[in-house]
């Protein structure tokens, strides 16, 4: 199998190099779109206007706080050995208290 990255234009596929086949051979094309890379921040330091640069400040506020708002996935155990039981937990609370629950 051979890989040939090519430009579709007009209803025709262009190759972007020379393929290892000639004219007039008839080939399978299986078509699929190149990954779309990000662009980091630090590539747009110097080319934003000011206006530019406050309207992404705004986005990158807004997507923090979005995710800052997501609550957090809660780990079974991580708190294991943090916390305690007195012994006397289920023992019976003194008449004074109980009063108070009247």
């Amino acid at each position: 199998m051979t890989t040939i990255e090519a430009v579709y234009e007009h209803g025709v596929f262009k190759p972007l190099e020379i393929p290892p086949f000639g004219d007039g051979q008839h080939v399978l094309i299986i078509a699929k779109l190149p990954e779309k890379q990000k662009k980091s921040l630090s590539s747009l330091i110097g080319t934003l206007s000011a206006e530019e640069a406050e309207e992404m400040q705004s986005l990158i506020n807004k997507e923090f706080s979005r995710i800052e708002e997501q609550p957090q996935k809660r780990i079974f155990g991580i708190d294991a050995g943090k916390g305690w039981i007195s012994e006397d937990f289920n023992a019976p609370l003194p008449d004074a208290i109980l009063r108070e629950f009247e």
